[in-house]
């Protein structure tokens, strides 16, 4: 089954970073497992970085159904 297919078609929307040409380049530089290069041209180039993160996956199970919004635990000590 696929993302958009779950529960009534509620489709997965990944979110989107801003990134500035310069904190591209140093995150680039400073780490050997960091590339923008999969990203297309167009959303790169006006530093729009689409990407999975944990806050658009809880969203869209919330969208989906399948979950409920989050909950904050604290502990004490």
């Amino acid at each position: 089954m696929l993302l958009g297919q779950v529960s009534g078609g509620n489709s997965f929307s990944p979110s989107t970073l801003r990134l500035g040409p310069l904190t591209r380049l140093g995150a680039r530089a400073t780490a050997a497992n960091v590339a923008f290069d999969d990203h297309p041209g167009d959303k790169r180039f006006s530093d729009r970085i689409e990407t999975v993160t944990v806050d658009s996956v809880f969203a869209w199970l919330q969208r989906s159904g399948l979950g409920s919004a989050p909950v904050a635990v604290k502990i004490s000590p």
